[in-house]
């Protein structure tokens, strides 16, 4: 995991807070996998897919970061590309290989360190809300390095300002997960800085869980 600027004191406190976050969030995650497996077969992602594989060369390879139980990579699979997801949660990852499906452990921040193989596409379906606005940069950075030039990045986050610890499935219990809010001006901001092109961009209300705006956006790396 690469954090390169500040003092090694502001260093060592990022670290500490990836390691509690990563760790509350995977325990939320193994808890509820198969409440988070339900909301994704309730949430169509056809159209997306469909967008963003026209911009996805064929015979190239998908990447999907915080692939979850492995729903969306088993499309990209059936579609006849070479898929490979990557994810934190044990439960999920475990979900997602009976499935017959390749999923290495890792997350956002620590893309830098897993020698992935170039790719055609990166495929971030509600994942990305869980990396903190002052990681963003970097984040997005090492999602340009594993993509071949113009190759195709598609990503949907919560829209507002903060972030929150939620409880989403068990209100009355102590598992929550960490859920960073973007607003559309700084996920643009962040996509032209590190060398992305945005292609389309749509905001919509939530319909397979709590009325909430979601962006969903697809780039393409120039």
């Amino acid at each position: 995991m690469k954090f390169e600027k500040g003092t090694k004191k502001e260093s060592e406190t990022l670290v500490e807070d990836f390691v509690n976050r990563i760790q509350k969030n995977n325990l939320y995650y193994d808890r509820f996998v198969a409440n988070i497996a339900s909301r994704s077969d309730k949430r169509d992602f056809t159209n997306w897919i469909n967008e963003f594989c026209a911009l996805v060369p064929d015979g190239g390879t998908v990447l999907d970061i915080g692939c979850g139980t492995g729903i969306h990579l088993k499309k990209f699979h059936d579609m006849g590309y070479d898929v490979l997801g990557i994810e934190p949660s044990k439960e999920m990852r475990k979900h997602a290989s009976q499935e017959g499906l390749k999923v290495v452990d890792g997350a956002f921040e620590t893309l830098s360190t897993l020698e992935l193989p170039k790719v055609s596409g990166v495929w971030c379906a509600s994942s990305l809300l869980h990396v903190p606005k002052n990681q963003l940069l970097q984040v997005l950075k090492d999602i340009g390095n594993v993509l071949h030039k113009e190759g195709a990045l598609f990503m949907t986050v919560r829209v507002g300002t903060g972030a929150m610890w939620d409880r989403y499935d068990e209100t009355a219990g102590e598992a929550e997960r960490f859920i960073q809010l973007y607003e559309e001006k700084e996920l643009f901001n962040g996509l032209t800085t590190v060398g992305f092109e945005v292609c389309t961009s749509v905001i919509e209300q939530s319909y397979w869980g709590r009325p909430v705006p979601w962006i969903s956006i697809i780039a393409r790396k120039m």
